[in-house]
């Protein structure tokens, strides 16, 4: 395929980033993106069972504004990857733009089952966490 190169492992990379940063980059961690045929490789990054989302209610211009931030949703996301690890979840956990619940902040949406959660505090990241690690969700926090 023309316009492509691959590394030493097989990993394909664009020739427009080749010789730059973006390609070291690529190599060093084996990030798979795009269409890049990754058949037979076992070393990239795993998909992780859930995906949480932690709103820090940063805004277009990238300020943090809202009820989350104000409300140090910043410091949960430390904790729930600290929980994370202890607990041995193979989970990943993301800062967010608003989410548009701010009346509930600080928010949390976990997939993917879609759970949303509000008033989070480290006590309720616990009972969430629990119930990750049963498989389902935490029914009494849920708020949508």
């Amino acid at each position: 395929m023309t316009g492509w190169a691959a590394d030493n492992v097989g990993i394909r990379v664009p020739s427009a980033a080749r010789n730059g940063k973006y390609e070291k980059a690529l190599l060093a961690y084996r990030v798979p993106c795009g269409d890049w045929d990754l058949s037979g490789r076992d070393n990239f990054m795993q998909k992780p069972d859930y995906h949480i989302f932690v709103c820090n209610s940063f805004r277009v211009g990238g300020d943090p504004q809202g009820t989350c931030n104000r409300k140090d949703a910043t410091s949960l996301l430390q904790y729930i990857e600290e929980e994370i690890i202890d607990r041995g979840l193979n989970a990943m956990v993301s800062s967010t733009g608003c989410l548009k619940m701010c009346d509930k902040g600080p928010v949390m949406v976990v997939y993917p089952e879609g759970s949303w959660y509000g008033e989070v505090t480290q006590d309720k990241v616990d009972e969430i966490l629990d119930a990750m690690e049963e498989g389902q969700p935490a029914e009494s926090l849920l708020i949508a």
